[in-house]
């Protein structure tokens, strides 16, 4: 084995352990890399790669992933990705979870798209499922469940675009189904639970109020057939 190891003191902060990689002068050069590749096996597994602060009576250390600014190009690329699987397997699963906590709030998952200070488009955030084999089964599902309440009310779901700004108007909701060209295209449901000692949940479609022109419409068209 290669140990790394910083002596332990008794006063002020720990001493740390820094891995630069080389700089370069040349024009057209590029910076040296830092590459952690874990040990290969014939086999078995390969090696994990961990990344872990320790635990502390006060708030525990952070772990950050972040590229550096750029001052005439685009910033560096953060991608998280598995491996495939080649020989019958399948590809590695992504998670992100936050640790749970006993007396204060759950902590937060966010995931916020860049912002630009130019005349271009703020940045998007897309999820897709899985594609699955030509001769294989469905595509993967996307699915957003909100959280359970134990002895009270279950978290809700809000879906919504903000408000425009001076100029503009407020972004659009959309929510269809695929075309199918062997079958029937996707439903769309909107259902609420049933309930017990108390009424079901309603179904409300509100139009929001204007102040000049006609107000605005709630259109239900049924389908047609060739």
């Amino acid at each position: 084995d290669i140990t790394l190891n910083v002596g332990s003191g008794n006063t002020g902060t720990g001493g740390l352990v820094g891995i630069t990689a080389g700089t370069t002068t040349a024009g057209s050069g590029v910076g040296g890399a830092i590459t952690l590749t874990s040990g290969d096996s014939n086999d078995g597994n390969t090696g994990a790669i961990d990344l872990i602060t320790d635990a502390g009576a006060a708030v525990t250390g952070a772990i950050g992933l972040t590229t550096g600014d750029s001052t005439g190009a685009d910033s560096g690329t953060l991608t998280l990705e598995t491996g495939a699987s080649t020989n019958g397997g399948k590809g590695g699963a992504l998670t992100l979870s936050v640790g749970n906590a006993q007396t204060g709030a759950g902590g937060g998952i966010q995931a916020t798209a860049g912002q630009t200070s130019g005349g271009a488009q703020g940045g998007f955030v897309q999820i897709n499922g899985g594609v699955s084999a030509p001769n294989g089964g469905q595509g993967g599902y996307i699915s957003l469940v909100s959280g359970a309440g134990t002895t009270r009310s279950s978290g809700k779901i809000v879906v919504k675009t903000v408000n425009a700004g001076t100029k503009g108007i407020s972004g659009a909701l959309e929510f269809t189904s695929g075309a199918s060209t062997s079958g029937n295209s996707g439903e769309i449901k909107l259902t609420t639970g049933t309930g017990v000692l108390g009424k079901s949940g309603d179904i409300t479609l509100n139009v929001g109020s204007g102040n000049t022109g006609t107000g605005g419409l709630v259109g239900i068209t049924a389908g047609t057939t060739t």
